[in-house]
């Protein structure tokens, strides 16, 4: 089965320091909720955003439902994973996990190609035509 690459990547916002506490806790308080979620499908596919308090796009409840057809990408997975799963799917009832085997960490191949684990860093040594907004 071919899977569709889906490409994610999460803003959150909670009581809790993500610096202080790390990444599980942070993602599993009850505090902490999706605040933006930026995706596209594929490596060509327009970017869209999902702010909350919006309705939830139905393209995002197709993933949530059916994560067996897809490649869930993203830069530090294990983050994004966990937002996904937990407060995100308080947003989607049955929201579905999807299988460990269908997650891809980019920022894991960019430390493997020596890039290093910095998105910033990793996107000007690869000259791309974005840049990490340290905003948010």
């Amino acid at each position: 089965m071919h899977l569709i690459d889906f490409h994610f990547d999460f803003e959150t916002r909670s009581r809790l320091d993500l610096k202080q506490v790390g990444t599980v806790r942070y993602a599993t308080d009850p505090s902490t909720e999706a605040t933006l979620l930026t995706w596209c499908f594929g490596r060509t596919g327009s970017i869209k955003a999902w702010r909350y308090g919006e309705p939830i796009p139905q393209e995002i409840i197709d993933v949530a439902l059916h994560p067996e057809k897809y490649r869930f990408n993203a830069f530090n997975m294990s983050f994004d994973y966990l937002i996904w799963t937990v407060p995100f799917a308080r947003l989607i009832p049955n929201l579905k996990r999807p299988a460990i085997d269908n997650l891809e960490d980019t920022m894991a191949l960019t430390c493997h190609a020596r890039l290093g684990a910095s998105l910033g860093s990793a996107a000007i040594m690869m000259n791309l035509p974005f840049n990490k907004d340290k905003d948010g």
